[in-house]
Formats: C-alpha cells, structure tokens, sequence
C-alpha cells in the first residue's frame, strides 16, 4: 500500500506549479506576443509567480481564473489591483458579496475588456475629432 507522506504532496504541488508555468508560458507568449518580447523566461516566470501570489490574496486558485488574473496584469500592469486610476478593478476583487469566485473573475475580465474597448472607442474617436 501507498501511503502519501508530506514530502509526495510537495512533490505533487512542485509538479503541479511547473505544469501551469509552462502552460502559462505558452500562453502569455502566443495571447501577448509583443509584450513578452521584451521579457525573457525568468521574467515571464516572476510575472506568474507574482500573479499566482496576488489572485490567492483575494481568493482565487482555480487555474483558470489565475491565467484570467494574469491575463489582466498583462492588460492593465502587473499592480492593476492596486491602481488607483482602475477602481473598479479593486472593488471587484474586494467585493466579499460573491459566492462564486470564478463568476466573480469572469466579472472582472470583461468589465477589464469593457473598459479597454471603451478606451480604444474613445482614443479612435479623438483621433479622427
């Protein structure tokens, strides 16, 4: 018989974690390709390990609401939580009323995309004023 001990968990987890960097890897170089072309792999890694740390303060572990996270510090920079010029960014992570927490990460994805279409909107129109 088997028995998991403290250090298989650990290793389950490690396995785990270079797993999702990997994916995470792939997908921020082919979803952001110009902005990671600028940032080598143990930049790329930091900004994951980073977002990781960041999404479990305000409650979210699941892999795809972490990649939604990082997905929006690559959007709006890697401190967007903390932007005082994004509050909606912040109310919505510090909104305790959801019971769901990817719901409440798809939330603020695409109230994040909303307000990039609404900027591009509003850029585009001063362009052509």
């Amino acid at each position: 018989m088997f028995t998991v001990r403290k250090q298989h968990l650990a290793a389950f987890e490690q396995a785990a974690l270079e797993q999702f960097e990997d994916t995470m890897l792939a997908h921020l170089r082919e979803t952001f390709s110009e902005e990671c072309a600028t940032l080598d792999e143990p930049a790329l890694i930091k900004l994951i390990h980073l977002g990781i740390d960041r999404a479990a303060t305000y409650g979210i572990e699941a892999e795809d609401d972490v990649c939604l996270y990082i997905d929006l510090m690559m959007l709006f920079g890697q401190d967007f939580d903390r932007d005082p010029g994004l509050p909606w960014a912040r109310a919505i992570l510090q909104d305790g009323s959801w019971e769901d927490v990817s719901a409440k990460v798809n939330h603020l994805y695409d109230v994040g995309i909303e307000k990039l279409e609404q900027a591009e909107a509003g850029a585009a129109q001063a362009g052509g004023a």
